[in-house]
């Protein structure tokens, strides 16, 4: 449905929330943030209510029908322009979208349309996301292919629109995140998914899809997705994220207190799925009709508005720490060890930067990860998340080793199985002991492996801190703490806080 359109407690307290919001101040933004919203281009009055309510991500329409509008190579960037302007003095991040077809781009001239020269499809992406790369670096091809309104085209004509623009947007910024297929619940939506994924899951960094059906209650529609999870796994690609990038209710069909009711109970089902990475509530605004957004008409805040801020400041994203792996590595709190059987290799693999083991025929078996002492130390945190990116090549295993509590200096702590799939794939290792007391080679905290002897490659590592519910109400104050703060540095200085670290 994306259309064009006491003292001394006090004082404990106060020490908690400074050290929260100094180890803030670093991001711009909440980059685990699972929250989201489709905005379409939104007002300045709808990015502040986006802020205000800690929905970090909006869904953007970055049309190439609405940018390329008149002929080929006449681009008009002036309103996506002022989007990515408003985003960023805001801190807010922008998933955009690359759809649809000009009148100049096709025979039927509809923006529906299968362009006619898919190069000028390429052009078009590569243009834009090589405009915008300093600032964007999740791109969205079509909407909703699987309905005819959106894609007036065949499955097959979709996927390659699916290849020539990935591989657009990964020439033009190797380390931008593409997602696709975007398909909407109806329409047929695993035979198409099997499809796409059987032939171009290697295109696509982030699989994306809308949930509407269901019964048309919370439950339902997660048990749907639910089942579209599992037709993704079958399919080859179960370690690959997936957002749901589209879902809603509109006032008018249930009335305002019970769509806020069922904005909460599709987040508490996302909380509970780790391989549901964000969630965009359709949309941000209600307009004339359906009446699905969290603002009125007047952009006014809605019961669901409400609910929506509420939830996020019950739920704030877990802290993480990462390094993108690369030529240089950029290291937020996890840093690169290098240790006599961990020696490693700049690489390039399907148009990303990453790290390959130097020479696994003599001994380079492992690649090793020291997490912040700030971070995770001898125990605080034992529960870790975390999420490894890496290049599904070949076959056998990807094994991670990690510091645990007691005397598991390597224990074991699980593994994933390669596939030669050829493509990037993402897996979350769970540690329920994790000790992090630098006591591995060179104050490691944890190293991996894929079979001794083989070469591997990896690129973003995250570890991420599981909440503990016990914590809950001091998370909560913190996390709401940290967030006036953040708004406050904000309106301040936004230009110091644009976009300050690489988000891969």
């Amino acid at each position: 449905m994306y259309r064009n359109q006491p003292t001394r407690f006090c004082n404990l307290i106060l020490a908690v929330l400074m050290v929260a919001s100094a180890s803030s101040a670093a991001r711009a933004v909440d980059v685990n943030s699972p929250y989201g919203v489709v905005a379409f281009i939104p007002s300045p009055t709808r990015w502040d209510a986006m802020l205000n309510a800690n929905i970090e991500w909006g869904r953007c329409d970055f049309s190439w029908r609405g940018v390329e509008s008149a002929s080929k190579g006449a681009f008009n960037w002036g309103v996506t322009d002022e989007a990515v302007a408003q985003a960023n003095a805001r801190g807010l991040k922008i998933y955009a979208g690359l759809g649809y077809t000009p009148t100049w781009a096709s025979a039927a001239g509809a923006y529906n349309s299968v362009p006619t020269n898919l190069q000028d499809w390429y052009d078009y992406v590569y243009a834009a996301v090589s405009r915008y790369k300093g600032s964007i670096h999740y791109w969205e091809l079509w909407n909703e292919p699987n309905l005819k309104q959106f894609w007036n085209g065949t499955q097959a004509q979709y996927i390659e629109l699916v290849k020539v623009g990935a591989d657009a947007a990964h020439a033009a910024d190797p380390d931008c995140f593409v997602l696709a297929p975007e398909l909407s619940s109806a329409g047929q939506p695993n035979l198409w998914m099997t499809a796409l994924l059987q032939q171009a899951g290697n295109k696509i960094d982030i699989i994306s899809y809308h949930q509407y059906d269901g019964g048309d209650v919370p439950s339902g529609r997660i048990a749907s997705i639910d089942a579209m999870h599992n037709t993704i796994v079958n399919a080859g690609y179960g370690n690959k994220p997936m957002w749901i990038t589209e879902s809603g209710w509109a006032s008018d069909n249930i009335g305002d207190q019970q769509q806020a009711n069922y904005l909460t109970g599709m987040l508490d089902g996302m909380r509970t799925r780790p391989w549901w990475k964000k969630f965009f509530w359709y949309q941000i605004w209600e307009g004339p009709t359906d009446r699905a957004g969290l603002l009125r008409q007047d952009e006014t805040p809605k019961p669901a508005w409400y609910a929506y801020r509420d939830f996020t400041n019950s739920h704030p994203a877990p802290p993480a720490v990462s390094v993108n792996l690369s030529t240089t590595d950029i290291s937020d709190g996890l840093n690169l060890v290098t240790v006599g059987d961990g020696h490693t290799t700049p690489a390039t693999v399907a148009s990303r930067s990453c790290r390959r083991n130097t020479d696994p025929a003599n001994g380079d078996y492992y690649i090793y990860f020291n997490v912040s002492d700030s971070f995770v130390f001898q125990g605080n945190h034992a529960a870790i998340a975390i999420d490894v990116d890496y290049y599904d090549l070949g076959t056998g295993t990807l094994t991670l080793q990690y510091d645990s509590i007691g005397n598991g200096f390597y224990k074991n702590g699980g593994s994933v199985t390669l596939g030669g799939k050829d493509t990037w794939k993402q897996f979350t290792f769970y540690l329920t002991d994790a000790y992090f007391g630098n006591r591995q080679n060179n104050g490691a905290d944890f190293r991996i492996s894929a079979n001794i002897g083989n070469t591997f490659y990896l690129d973003l590592i995250q570890v991420n801190i599981v909440p503990e519910p016990t914590l809950a109400p001091l998370a909560c104050l913190v996390a709401a703490f940290v967030r006036v703060r953040r708004r406050a540095q904000r309106a301040a200085h936004p230009e110091a806080l644009r976009w300050v670290w690489n988000e891969r």
